[in-house]
């Protein structure tokens, strides 16, 4: 499974591979994210299903279609 990094920091990577998510201060949304947070196209990593553990939450369709698409539009390694 390929996963994608987060973070709250919004100055470690450039606007343009970062997606905002969504976030309440009390984890009261779907995302369970507490603080500003933005998902980064360029911090990939695969992950075997066995290692994932659990969840908090999960990322509106919206966010995720904008995830995806800024991931297909990296330049080729």
């Amino acid at each position: 499974m390929w996963v994608v990094g987060i973070t709250t920091q919004f100055n470690l990577a450039p606007p343009e591979v970062q997606t905002a998510l969504q976030f309440d201060p009390r984890g009261a949304c779907r995302s369970g994210l507490r603080e500003r947070s933005w998902a980064v196209a360029t911090w990939l990593a695969k992950v075997p299903v066995s290692a994932i553990e659990g969840y908090a939450g999960t990322i509106p369709g919206r966010q995720m279609l904008e995830i995806q698409q800024k991931i297909q539009s990296l330049p080729a390694e």
